[in-house]
């Protein structure tokens, strides 16, 4: 059960991080475009190495952000943003049997 819970509040937060105006991924519009590109390698990753189909909610809009021109920001915010998506897409694979 709490698998179940940890892997549906990683997908919640995960949503949330992607990059529309009303969640927590607008942030990626204070990162330079080079550091939005750098976000959408470690979301491509993370895809990759979980299978996630939730990170598309994030990738998509990110590629779309990452496009445009950005002013920049210091670089550990991007370093974690980019872990904090690839944390919770590696806990939301998590496998869970139903019971």
């Amino acid at each position: 059960m709490w698998a179940a819970i940890a892997q549906w509040g990683a997908r919640l937060n995960l949503l949330n991080l992607a990059p529309v105006p009303m969640l927590d991924g607008k942030a990626l519009g204070a990162f330079s475009q080079t550091q939005r590109w750098i976000v959408v390698a470690g979301t491509v990753a993370a895809l990759a190495a979980t299978q996630e189909r939730t990170l598309w909610l994030v990738l998509i809009p990110a590629v779309v952000r990452a496009l445009a021109k950005g002013s920049g920001v210091r670089w550990p915010a991007v370093v974690t943003f980019v872990l904090l998506v690839a944390a919770l897409a590696a806990l939301a694979a998590i496998g869970v049997r139903a019971s």
